[in-house]
């Protein structure tokens, strides 16, 4: 039997801190393709809702890159996305008060992506 380590809740203050951060978030950085379900597997168990909110950033950089390649988005990327997002929209809304179904509209900054990221 495996035990699950978790930690507790932000308070209403880190989380409306972290909404503050959230345009000037870097994405997480996936060091080579081979490397990239481990690098998201590790950002999830840390369990830290800037990490996660990077690994979402993150994988909307890749979808953007795949869009302009004309490729399409490996299936993965799309499982991380889900469960990096529905851990953090699910905390967000218990602590700001807001329907799950709703969070994401109260996110813009989520979907912002620094200019100054290198080119890659």
């Amino acid at each position: 039997n495996e035990m699950i380590k978790m930690r507790p809740l932000m308070s209403e203050a880190q989380a409306r801190e972290l909404l503050q951060s959230l345009p000037t978030l870097r994405p997480l950085t996936v060091d080579t393709e081979k490397k990239r379900r481990d690098t998201y597997r590790e950002s999830l168990a840390t369990q830290d809702p800037y990490v996660f909110a990077g690994l979402i950033k993150a994988v909307l950089v890749r979808r953007r890159e795949c869009i302009h390649g004309h490729k399409r988005l490996p299936d993965m990327d799309n499982e991380y996305d889900i469960l990096a997002k529905k851990s953090l929209f699910s905390e967000l809304s218990v602590l700001l008060h807001i329907p799950f179904a709703e969070i994401e509209e109260h996110l813009p900054g989520l979907y912002d992506i620094p200019e100054d990221l290198p080119a890659e």
